[in-house]
């Protein structure tokens, strides 16, 4: 799907949803309640933006900090990370501006991967639009946590919390507490910690994700088996060539391609690769099962061979050294050429026999295809080029225990998992850079203040001096992420 499609799409649920919501508030028995439950919950629906507020979780929370002895201790950690973390964001995006110049003064290669560590992804440009969702799901939580931090450590302590919300702005999810002006009257240490602490919170989030990923196999072993000596394929695109009752199938399991054994990923890639740079196989056959096989007249013009031919029927060349030279083209149907001797020279087979190969001019290999299927192996004869079983399928090595269960819920779990780790870990380390509108802002001056002094003569001109350098580098890096995106 395009990035226009995409805008236009979400556009259009914005607007069938306004549209709907509007009705619905003008209905006499459906507004009333309507009305009742978004002023109960705070809710408030205004162009492309929904936005929830509740103090609920106040008392939750003032639980939590009377009855935990170790909240303090755990802020102070977070206070502590956060200060070596300031240090590693700057130079996070500083390497990463560098590697963004040596890319634009660079001319361009197509398919050549970025070296940036932090890119601006835009959906439908450089970020797959099937993937929005887990996107979506990881911003969500990744961003509660980071607000839950915040309360946490403000009611613990004595900044007065007015409630906690959360909102959708067009596709982006966030959070947010409000916090009364109190938080800007107590000591700088106890400011640390309520400033640092959704950081935080966003770095435990990325440990946990990591740890999850690690015990991803284990987790699901009551619903799912690691083969690892196995290719399961798990899906095919819907424009998968193979896609076909007669191809591959979801569950099966590859053994080999052109006899070499597939016995786990990496053999996979091999022998994918081994069919892509080694000659193309054939078969052997004396000139009588030509004869027999062929559906017309062997030909020395190969624009003229498979005419009008049976379908699974291929053209294929043969040379005889002892005849003639000159090569002759006969039209035959592969899966009975393929049952015979393999070869890649005359020499392979026996007197009487030629080596017969399919003749393609167009980079298209015939390979055979070995799958195990409910325990039976099945043949699969394909005609196309070996990079579609990079492109069209994707393999697993997790086997469902239970016939209900997907062969890609794994895998969205990984990637779940995976977004959690990112987001989370991008989140903490680019909030933390003192820069103006982020949490690092404020913990920079709380750290002034509780290092030099909250009374220094030259606090107003190296804050806003750090301030300033750190918000032109955070820019600075956005602009190049978006750059990069549409170069």
């Amino acid at each position: 799907m395009l990035l226009s499609t995409g805008i236009a799409c979400t556009f259009a649920f914005w607007a069938t949803f306004h549209i709907s919501f509007n009705f619905l508030l003008e209905t006499k028995w459906i507004g009333k309640r309507l009305k009742k439950f978004c002023n109960k919950h705070d809710i408030q629906v205004s162009f492309l933006h929904i936005r929830c507020f509740t103090t609920r979780l106040n008392r939750s929370l003032h639980k939590l900090v009377t009855y935990c002895r170790f909240v303090r201790a755990w802020f102070n950690v977070g206070v502590v990370l956060c200060l070596f973390l300031m240090f590693v964001s700057v130079f996070f995006l500083l390497y990463n501006l560098m590697w963004a110049y040596r890319e634009f003064s660079a001319p361009k290669v197509q398919g050549q991967a970025s070296q940036q560590v932090l890119r601006v992804m835009v959906p439908g440009v450089n970020f797959p639009l099937n993937q929005v969702g887990l996107l979506f799901v990881a911003t969500l939580l990744g961003g509660f946590f980071h607000e839950l931090g915040h309360a946490i450590a403000a009611v613990k302590e004595g900044v007065g919390m007015n409630g906690f919300g959360m909102f959708i702005f067009y596709i982006y999810p966030g959070a947010f507490v409000d916090l009364d002006n109190s938080l800007n009257d107590i000591a700088p240490r106890r400011r640390l910690r309520v400033y640092c602490a959704g950081v935080w919170h966003n770095c435990v989030l990325s440990i946990i994700a990591c740890i999850l990923i690690i015990l991803l196999p284990q987790l699901l072993f009551p619903f799912y088996t690691v083969e690892h000596d196995k290719v399961i394929v798990q899906s095919q695109s819907k424009n998968s060539p193979l896609a076909v009752d007669t191809g591959i199938l979801t569950g099966d399991v590859v053994t080999s391609i052109d006899g070499c054994s597939t016995n786990g990923f990496d053999r996979w890639y091999y022998c994918i690769n081994e069919t892509i740079f080694q000659p193309q196989a054939g078969s052997c056959l004396n000139e009588r099962a030509v004869a027999i096989l062929s559906h017309q007249e062997p030909d020395i013009d190969p624009e003229e061979c498979c005419e009008n031919a049976p379908e699974k029927s291929i053209c294929y060349k043969q040379v005889n050294p002892n005849k003639s030279d000159q090569p002759l083209y006969s039209c035959m149907n592969a899966r009975t050429v393929m049952s015979n001797w393999v070869c890649h020279h005359n020499n392979q087979c026996q007197n009487d026999e030629v080596c017969v190969k399919p003749y393609q001019n167009d980079g298209q290999h015939l390979m055979r295809i070995t799958v195990e299927r409910d325990e039976i192996l099945h043949t699969i004869i394909y005609l196309g080029l070996p990079h579609d079983l990079y492109y069209f399928i994707t393999i697993t090595q997790y086997q469902p225990r239970f016939k209900w269960l997907s062969y890609t819920l794994p895998l969205y779990l990984l990637q779940q998992l995976q977004f959690f780790f990112q987001i989370s870990t991008a989140l903490g380390l680019v909030n933390i850079i003192p820069c103006y509108f982020l949490d690092g802002q404020h913990a920079f001056v709380s750290f002034f203040d509780e290092f030099v002094g909250e009374h220094h003569h030259h606090k107003p001109i190296i804050c806003q001096t750090v301030l300033t350098l750190g918000t032109l580098l955070v820019v600075a890096n956005a602009v190049s992420g978006l750059v990069h995106a549409f170069r």
